[in-house]
């Protein structure tokens, strides 16, 4: 009984957390950068972060892409492309359609973080399986 009362009240305290998210925070405060492509003057000054691949760099800005579009960013340090991963851009979307960034984060080997963690996975499950016989009924059918 002890139990079902915590579970109830834990049930409890995570739907009225989620229905709190939901009442107590504007949708679509950081637009995506499609939305703000397609209605300049809306999203004009709204911060944003932005997580994709910079595809070319020019002098003081570059171009990135992300969710399918592309805008050219103005940065006035130097920049590099991401070794196997993505990039974060931090900054404010300008009614003349392009991307003023106060802070470039590159997630290097971030692609190869995620293919040794799967291996790391796989050899997990393979030794609890070994060693735990998941399945299989433990103990004598006679004792």
């Amino acid at each position: 009984m002890k139990k079902l009362k915590l579970f109830i009240i834990f049930a409890f305290a995570t739907i009225a957390l989620s229905a709190y998210s939901y009442v107590a925070f504007e949708r679509n405060q950081y637009p995506t950068l499609p939305e703000f492509l397609a209605n300049k003057e809306k999203y004009q000054g709204r911060q944003a972060v932005l997580k994709g691949d910079i595809v070319d760099i020019r002098d003081g800005s570059f171009v990135f892409s992300s969710n399918g579009a592309e805008i050219t960013v103005i940065f006035s340090q130097p920049v590099r492309k991401a070794v196997l991963g993505t990039s974060l851009v931090l900054g404010v979307y300008d009614k003349s359609g392009v991307f003023i960034a106060s802070k470039v984060e590159n997630l290097d080997y971030n692609y190869l973080k995620y293919l040794v963690s799967l291996f790391a996975i796989a050899v997990i499950a393979y030794y609890a399986k070994k060693e735990w016989r998941l399945g299989i009924p433990m103990g004598d059918k006679n004792a």
